[in-house]
């Protein structure tokens, strides 16, 4: 009688075993029944030729679905006549990918991405539903590749446990229409010609000669950080030895031919270094969903001469912290926190004092120039010059990005008639900036932001230091 059991039981196991196998087997094998189209990678942007007709782009760093963020960024920045260019990484991780997405699809004509390698992980997924749910399978013969123009290449990601759920969530969400069209609108790198400066916008980096010389990888455009400078072919996202340096130290003026002595590189991917802006190079990933900043760099030609102008915007403080008083106050009156119409409010991505955000996004409307605040701007500035007067600033370094960071929020927070408001209106453009030396000491960044016409060094091409003394409008507000 026992050994019937045992065999029994044993033939139940298999039994579902083989059915559990087959399960997976046919998740693994199948598909959409829709197919991507091939992705540009590389899509020229047409502008204006005429040097005397103006220009403004901003491009934004990584956005990882933090719509609302996005939103505030826009409502300081005003996108009248703006073309917006996305650094990559716009979806996954944040809580709305989806209206990103949408606001993205909804501006074609006005609004550009760079897709990077969470937006590849989204629509791999997509075409992979079942690498996304198991990923620990590596058939690579059963996957279906993303595929590009140019570089004619088929792109499966290195490692597929990075593609995961979140990433098929999102596919799902968005739907094949909407992936589809992300395909066709979005590209792996942008060339924007403003007439002597050339800028391209990619989500990791790109090398000297890239799209001139050779064609770059799309592992290399979305992945990565360190390139061997013996052997450029050679890259990772770690520091394997000495050989290997960070790409954008490549760019280093000095070292440049001069026909790329007027081009830039744009980038995201990289928010362990924060705002990185170098010579030829600008890493705009300031770890938004993390709770950093979302920040932009806008470029104006006007009268045939290009400037730059940093924006940028807190995330995730506010929210947490309202968040936080809800809740200690739904505590003290002992009750439940979701009675309380504030935290539902913020829970549907607004503030208790502020109206939500339109449901289309930000509008490409005209702009108006916000309010300054000279006392609290004067006190600010005078902060700065004492913070580079000398004497012994490692005492008081930490003491006065505070008092930098406090007035800044004084700013920003009163209105004309010194009365404190939320969100500014859509599209209104603020004033605040402060010195490229004055942006470097109160943030904390690694190199201070710059204008794009620097003094020649001896060899005749721009030099880093160069660059590094020229001085970069900059939007403090928080």
């Amino acid at each position: 009688m026992r050994r019937t059991v045992s065999f029994i039981s044993a033939l139940l196991f298999v039994s579902v075993f083989a059915v559990y196998c087959a399960y997976v087997r046919n998740l693994l094998d199948s598909g959409p029944t829709v197919s991507l189209p091939k992705i540009n990678l590389l899509d020229e942007i047409l502008l204006p030729a005429d040097k005397n007709q103006d220009i403004r782009l901003i491009f934004v760093g990584d956005v990882h679905g933090r719509y609302h963020e996005m939103v505030q960024l826009f409502e300081k920045t005003g996108l009248d006549d703006t073309t917006v260019v996305f650094l990559g990484d716009f979806l996954a991780k944040g809580p709305d990918s989806v209206q990103v997405a949408n606001f993205i699809l909804d501006n074609k004509d006005r609004a550009k991405c760079v897709l990077g390698n969470h937006d590849l992980a989204v629509m791999f997924a997509f075409l992979n539903p079942g690498v996304a749910k198991f990923p620990w399978y590596r058939n690579h013969r059963k996957v279906k590749p993303l595929q590009f123009t140019l570089s004619e290449e088929n792109f499966i990601p290195g490692d597929f446990t990075k593609v995961n759920r979140m990433h098929l969530d999102i596919s799902r969400q968005l739907g094949p229409e909407k992936i589809i069209s992300l395909a066709q609108h979005c590209s792996a790198a942008l060339h924007f010609d403003l007439g002597e400066e050339k800028v391209y916008g990619v989500h990791a980096g790109m090398l000297p000669g890239d799209f001139r010389n050779s064609i770059p990888s799309i592992e290399a455009l979305t992945e990565m950080k360190y390139v061997d400078k013996t052997n450029w072919s050679e890259f990772s996202k770690e520091k394997k030895s000495k050989q290997f340096v960070s790409w954008f130290k490549l760019w280093k003026g000095s070292k440049l031919p001069d026909e790329l002595s007027t081009t830039y590189v744009l980038y995201g991917h990289d928010a362990s270094k924060g705002l990185n802006v170098r010579g030829h190079t600008m890493g705009l990933d300031t770890g938004c969903v993390k709770g950093g900043e979302l920040t932009g760099m806008e470029f104006t030609r006007t009268a045939g001469k290009v400037t730059t102008k940093l924006h940028q915007v807190k995330c995730n403080g506010a929210r947490r912290t309202a968040l936080l008083e809800v809740e200690q106050k739904a505590k003290g009156e002992g009750k439940d926190v979701q009675e309380f119409e504030e935290w539902k409010d913020i829970v549907n991505g607004r503030k208790p004092s502020q109206s939500e955000p339109s449901e289309t996004g930000p509008e490409f409307e005209n702009s108006k120039e916000g309010p300054q605040h000279d006392k609290n701007s004067k006190e600010l500035k005078e902060l700065n010059s004492a913070g580079h007067s000398g004497g012994d600033q490692s005492e008081s370094s930490d003491e006065n990005r505070e008092k930098h960071r406090e007035l800044s929020h004084k700013v920003s927070d009163l209105d004309s008639d010194g009365k404190k408001h939320g969100l500014p209106k859509l599209n209104q453009r603020d004033q605040g900036h402060v010195s490229s030396a004055d942006l470097g000491r109160s943030w904390g960044h690694r190199t201070s932001p710059h204008i794009l016409k620097p003094k020649t060094s001896k060899g005749g091409f721009p030099g880093d230091q160069d660059i590094l003394n020229s001085s970069l409008e900059v939007d403090t507000q928080p």
